[in-house]
């Protein structure tokens, strides 16, 4: 790996068992400020738990978790997904979450509901004082420039139920900016998009690394993570397989057979 820099977020010994399953069993890893890292596996592999783990949607049964070495695994296990999102660590779904009957300009407004709140609630913890640009004037000001961003000028009165879902998660990834992150967990950013939609997501989330942002995303599509990653780890059974560049996984011949070669993960 030729990608070594400041260690944004790092994960040791992560573990977590559902039952006799252990759905993640020893994953460390590190991910480098300015990068974008994924973490790809077949289904089941154990990539959504060892995400949510990170994100606090779940706690680890052991293990810890850095940010900026400054170790945050309680704060993960406590589940305030708004707390970590003001340290700087905002987050995508596989299902978009934002308030569909909002029109697009308003919903790119608001911080988008985060992990553990659906609602209003983990909205309104990020809108506290201390952060900047809060008047509503500045947030319509920044929705608008985002807008034109994302090239959606033209539907900003349109409401986002009434979006394809290719759509409706490039607004979540603009929601996302707008918190001003210094890195996005992404999760599985192209999971339902079409494939005309699909070059948009990606080209935006390598525009987010241009910008200096840092990018840990899991995904189950091979080829579009290879084309976009500057590391990548493979897990396999709630294990790390491999980890390397995309040349150094395509050589690989364990990853190459765990996806090609029909392993139940």
């Amino acid at each position: 790996m030729n990608n070594k820099g400041r260690v944004i977020l790092r994960c040791e010994d992560l573990r977590k068992s559902f039952g006799q399953t252990k759905a993640v069993d020893g994953c460390s890893l590190e991910v480098y400020e300015g990068t974008i890292t994924s973490i790809i596996g077949t289904n089941g592999a154990g990539k959504t738990t060892l995400f949510n783990l990170i994100t606090g949607l779940i706690p680890a049964d052991s293990g810890k978790i850095y940010y900026m070495d400054r170790e945050i695994t309680d704060l993960c296990k406590s589940g305030k997904s708004y707390t970590l999102a003001q340290l700087g660590i905002a987050q995508s779904f596989q299902l978009t979450r934002g308030f569909g009957d909002m029109p697009i300009l308003e919903s790119l407004m608001v911080p988008p509901p985060l992990a553990n709140d659906n609602s209003l609630t983990s909205m309104l913890q990020l809108l506290l004082p201390g952060r900047k640009e809060t008047s509503l004037w500045d947030r319509e000001k920044k929705a608008n420039e985002m807008l034109r961003e994302l090239g959606l000028e033209e539907k900003k009165a349109e409401k986002l139920r009434d979006q394809d879902i290719g759509t409706q998660k490039l607004v979540e990834l603009g929601q996302i900016f707008l918190l001003s992150p210094t890195i996005f967990l992404l999760d599985e950013p192209l999971a339902g998009v079409s494939m005309n939609k699909a070059p948009l997501l990606l080209n935006y989330i390598k525009g987010l690394k241009k910008k200096g942002k840092t990018i840990l995303m899991i995904e189950h599509k091979m080829d579009p993570v290879l084309s976009i990653s500057d590391i990548i780890h493979v897990l396999v059974n709630g294990t790390l397989l491999a980890s390397g560049t995309p040349e150094e996984i395509r050589k690989n011949q364990k990853v190459m057979e765990a996806y090609l070669g029909g392993e139940s993960c």
